[in-house]
């Protein structure tokens, strides 16, 4: 009543106030527009500068037309009819289209996506075709290098030419593969040691009718920083004493099984050096399948039977063969296969 009758007005509410949220989101969705768009140039320069450094190597990447999207909380990479041609080696690699997700918060982790078919060329003739259900791999980076990439296909049917006259030809559920730098270094950088995996469910070949599950886990140490499969990587291959270490190879159809283990490493004059073990056992032989791979396996375990040692395998008692390689010469026990080429 005083402030009334000294004639003074009641305090107007600040609405001013009201606007500050709103104002504050605008200029955070302003500032995040300007970080996604300056990543988005960051991540076109990444691009460019791999395939730079590619073409340095002979590799080229080619796309009919190629976009970057994903605003605002992802970058998403288009590439459509993609191919990938090795000028050096005369070998060529095409699919319809391939697509690589990253988050924007976490862009050293991406996903990708290619659809079917694809096929592979070499010196102008098909070698390999493929398609597939789905098709993704991931990829996670630690700065240039990455630490695990995994590449899984559904219900993948491919076919392999091994020569002009002769092709290889299976089915699967799927088909993984896995590789990650290992935990614990054994090479002294900049020499790169990776743990290696890879599963097939349900695999046929060549027609056969009998499922077989295929599994594989291995190791690669002292690999030299590049991409190039040059006589120069695999010489400083060699010189870091480089191996390729077979954990563990199993291939079963619930009723035969054959497990593997060993190694192989290069020479100083670039031959190949290695040993493996191989154990095979049928559990019941009067239901062994009579399909194209249970012949392989069939003609494998007779010379494990002739060059081969007894032995027990799953818990089941089968042979066991040592195949060795000398100097490139590849021999199953007594029986010389063949000579493998030289590194360099």
């Amino acid at each position: 009543m005083t402030q009334i009758a000294a004639g003074l007005e009641p305090e107007k509410p600040r609405r001013w106030r009201l606007y500050v949220p709103i104002i504050g989101l605008g200029l955070l969705a302003a500032v995040w527009s300007a970080v996604w768009f300056f990543g988005r140039a960051q991540v076109e320069a990444a691009i460019t500068d791999w395939r730079v450094q590619e073409a340095s190597s002979g590799r080229t990447y080619d796309c009919a037309d190629e976009a970057l999207t994903g605003y605002p909380f992802r970058f998403q990479y288009r590439c459509t009819d993609l191919t990938i041609v090795h000028a050096a080696e005369d070998l060529r690699i095409a699919v319809p289209e391939a697509i690589g997700v990253a988050q924007a918060y976490r862009p050293t982790r991406m996903i990708f996506e290619v659809k079917s078919p694809g096929q592979i060329a070499y010196r102008g003739a098909e070698i390999a075709n493929a398609e597939w259900s789905l098709l993704q791999a991931s990829l996670s980076l630690s700065g240039l290098q990455f630490d695990r990439v995994s590449v899984v296909a559904d219900t993948p049917v491919f076919t392999v030419a091994a020569t002009p006259d002769q092709k290889i030809s299976g089915t699967a559920t799927q088909i993984a593969i896995h590789a990650r730098r290992m935990p614990e270094r054994v090479s002294a950088p900049p020499l790169q040691d990776f743990d290696v995996a890879i599963r097939a469910d349900a695999m046929t070949v060549n027609g056969g009718t009998v499922p077989w599950t295929g599994s594989l886990d291995g190791a690669v140490t002292g690999v030299p920083p590049t991409t190039r499969l040059s006589s120069a990587f695999w010489r400083a291959w060699q010189a870091a004493d480089g191996e390729v270490e077979l954990k563990n190879l199993t291939l079963t159809d619930d009723n035969t099984t054959l497990v593997s283990t060993g190694a192989v490493r290069a020479t100083p004059d670039g031959a190949l050096n290695g040993e493996f073990d191989i154990g095979m056992a049928t559990r019941d032989p009067a239901t062994a399948g009579s399909d194209p791979t249970a012949a392989y396996f069939a003609m494998l375990t007779t010379a494990a039977g002739i060059f081969g040692r007894a032995a027990t395998v799953n818990g089941v008692e089968g042979r066991a063969v040592e195949l060795k390689i000398e100097q490139g010469a590849v021999a199953l026990g007594a029986m010389r296969l063949g000579v493998l080429p030289r590194l360099f």
